[in-house]
């Protein structure tokens, strides 16, 4: 029921995540063209305007996905067992509350990918992959938390992912020198084109995310352990 409930949520999850990874994959653009410009003072401005745009969509995605997780399951997949579209549910609620420190993980990586910092980069996705390992071992495997500890693994680890990536960003000593106001002033002009950069990516995985919903769809009507062993293969 589990593997089941992960697998049918997932494709609506790398929906809502690339709405607002599109707009961090527009503020990587944006901060290249600034740093090729050879202009520090825009390339901050371009990255916590970013990070602002990254958090704002984030926080409205994640609280959709935490307030209308039941309709949306009940929707897409109401033919489900009962015990699956429970945990679905679950799921996805817990996951719309890990968007937000996420947003910030996702927002400082693309920011520092547009510098050309791409070991800061992998030593990023290499930390925030290790510590969900490791917090999956101890919340599923020793704790048996079930789907509440796929929930908490993934909150904890992008959190303290945010957390790390945001601290690089600002850092006196790191590489963009970000300030708090940088990210909090917003300049429509930087906002308008982070978004039209961001827009075409947002289409394309939506229309690639939106088919996996609609084979999902189709799948669970076929019961429990066919969805699993999809999953599973």
């Amino acid at each position: 029921d589990s593997v089941s409930a992960v697998s049918l949520v997932k494709p609506i999850i790398f929906l809502a995540m690339a709405l607002f990874g599109a707009v961090a994959s527009g503020g990587t653009v944006v901060v290249a063209q600034y740093k090729g410009k050879n202009d520090p003072e825009k390339v901050r401005q371009a990255a916590g305007q970013a990070t602002l745009a990254t958090f704002i969509v984030a926080l409205i995605v994640g609280l959709c996905c935490f307030f209308f997780a039941e309709p949306i399951i009940s929707w897409l997949f109401g033919s489900a067992e009962a015990a699956v579209k429970e945990k679905c549910v679950e799921f996805l609620s817990g996951m719309g509350i890990s968007m937000i420190p996420f947003a910030f993980y996702s927002a400082a990586f693309a920011a520092l990918r547009g510098v050309g910092a791409s070991k800061t980069c992998l030593w990023l996705t290499i930390m925030i992959n290790v510590v969900h390992f490791l917090l999956s071992i101890l919340l599923l495997n020793i704790l048996h938390l079930d789907i509440w500890g796929t929930v908490l693994s993934y909150i904890l680890a992008r959190f303290i992912g945010g957390m790390i990536a945001l601290y690089l960003l600002m850092t006196k000593r790191g590489i963009m020198q970000v300030r708090v106001r940088d990210i909090l002033k917003v300049n429509p002009k930087l906002m308008i084109t982070i978004a039209r950069m961001g827009v075409p990516v947002a289409m394309e995985q939506a229309f690639y995310n939106g088919g996996n919903i609609i084979v999902q769809s189709y799948l669970v009507q076929l019961g429990g352990i066919a969805v699993a062993a999809n999953a599973i293969a």
